[in-house]
């Protein structure tokens, strides 16, 4: 694999932030945006050593999880990165990310569990 390739992978998971992450020949790729069961076309943006970055060109087969998002300018603002995920399904990967950031770390605690907002859409967490 070199810079400017063109493959297609199937993305096995997403980390924090919206980092899709396919596989090709045991090698692991980050796609900017890619969600878990997404087949992707995407060229090689970046490669140094280990670390390989794509960029979607085109979703061949969309995740089955994935939905319409509710809004026209989705993956165009960037203001919300999971709208094409149902609710639960952004508080699972909510939960799922900060659980492997916390593992990352020296703490030892668990997540009990995320509180979603009774408001699933038009509204804005600012923490």
């Amino acid at each position: 694999m070199k810079k400017g390739d063109i493959l297609e992978a199937r993305i096995v998971r997403r980390d924090f932030p919206n980092k899709g992450i396919a596989m090709i020949e045991h090698q692991e790729i980050t796609v900017k945006d890619g969600l878990p069961g997404q087949k992707v076309r995407f060229f090689i943006r970046k490669k140094k050593r280990s670390k390989i970055e794509g960029q979607i060109l085109e979703i061949l087969e969309p995740s089955p999880t994935e939905i319409e998002p509710a809004c026209r300018h989705f993956g165009l603002c960037g203001g919300c990165s999971y709208q094409n995920l149902t609710y639960e399904d952004q508080l699972a990967l909510k939960k799922d990310q900060v659980e492997k950031l916390i593992a990352k770390s020296d703490l030892e605690f668990s997540i009990e569990k995320i509180y979603g907002s009774p408001l699933a859409e038009r509204y804005r967490n600012k923490m």
